[in-house]
């Protein structure tokens, strides 16, 4: 008949006593860090509120365009504003 003894050691040492100063068989302590600074949202921080706004620009002026010109009239516009950054750009590179 087999004995009913654990085939595996303990890792831990039966007869030391639990205290303080014995770092065996210890679980760590997890501690929420509630207290770190973090860092604002985007829309809290400088760089945030501006794109924010400079894209509320950008829909603003499309819009216009788009009110103003028509749909075509805004793509062709754009097109040809394109174009001419582009030249620019070959201009003072090349």
């Amino acid at each position: 008949m087999p004995t009913r003894t654990d085939r595996e050691t303990p890792r831990y040492d039966a007869t030391v006593q639990r205290s303080v100063k014995n770092v065996y068989d210890r679980h760590p302590v997890l501690i929420p860090q509630l207290f770190v600074d973090t860092t604002p949202r985007w829309y809290q921080q400088w760089w945030g509120i501006a794109l924010g706004v400079v894209a509320f620009l950008i829909v603003v002026g499309v819009a216009f365009a788009v009110q103003e010109f028509g749909l075509a009239g805004t793509a062709q516009r754009a097109g040809e504003a394109g174009v001419g950054l582009m030249r620019g750009f070959a201009r003072v590179v090349g």
